[in-house]
């Protein structure tokens, strides 16, 4: 008797089915033994050397001792084993078409930059040396025909941006050496502003100095014609004293007139 319980998230009653239920059909013990079935491993089609009454036991699965007999398990032997399905589409990992044997270190930091991938190249302005140039035609020998249509696509760009970089830099100097003649050019223009400006300035500075001394001038003529006319008073009065003591002096007698 063998109980069966259903799991289907329920407490059932466990089921019980006789072993007629589960092997209604009984196995012809002198027929002789059937081949392996494709798809089973060589522990399914051995010999059982157990007895009939732990054969009873379980049900008939692909690796049980008596698969390979005749018997109505046609379910069971279409499945076929998980494993050995899963072993029979396992691939060859030891296989690759492109196989190429390790390179050094070296070898792949001068590919990657021969090939243009950004690593620390700082000596990316050095010529090709044959130890780089070697290790650049082992990389492109172990490269797929379509990959190395692609690398030389990508090289092409590479060279572009390279050459438009280039490019860059040389219209980088023609703009400094031409803004430097623009430079020049309005220099000489404002240099020439520049003389007319302080012509102007110096020009206006000479008429506010002459200004200046010709206030300076009229205020010295103001001053020095009036001192002129004190001294030319103070010069009348002494002619008049001078005029009175000689009309005196011709008033009085002579001293010696009396004598």
């Amino acid at each position: 008797m063998t109980t069966v319980a259903c799991d289907d998230g329920h407490p059932t009653t466990p089921l019980r089915f006789s072993n007629d239920n589960i092997y209604p059909f009984k196995f012809d013990q002198s027929s002789p033994p059937l081949s392996p079935t494709p798809g089973l491993s060589e522990s399914a089609s051995s010999t059982s050397s157990g007895s009939d009454a732990e054969d009873h036991m379980l049900p008939l699965t692909p690796d049980s001792k008596r698969s390979y007999r005749r018997a109505r398990c046609a379910p069971i032997f279409h499945h076929g084993s998980p494993t050995t399905r899963h072993s029979k589409m396992k691939p060859n990992r030891g296989f690759h078409p492109y196989s190429r044997p390790p390179s050094c270190f070296e070898e792949e930091h001068l590919g990657h930059k021969l090939s243009g991938r950004p690593v620390n190249d700082d000596e990316s302005s050095e010529l090709m040396t044959p130890t780089a140039q070697d290790a650049y035609l082992k990389q492109i020998e172990q490269l797929t025909p379509d990959s190395f249509r692609r690398a030389v696509h990508y090289k092409e760009a590479v060279r572009e941006r390279k050459r438009m970089r280039m490019f860059t830099a040389a219209w980088e100097l023609e703009e400094t050496k031409r803004l430097r003649t623009f430079l020049q050019t309005a220099m000489g223009g404002l240099e020439t502003e520049f003389v007319a400006a302080e012509e102007e300035s110096r020009w206006l500075l000479d008429m506010i100095v002459d200004r200046q001394k010709l206030e300076r001038i009229e205020a010295d003529t103001k001053y020095i014609a009036a001192v002129y006319d004190k001294d030319k008073k103070c010069l009348n009065r002494a002619d008049a004293e001078l005029a009175l003591l000689k009309g005196s002096v011709t008033q009085r007698p002579s001293p010696n007139d009396e004598w």
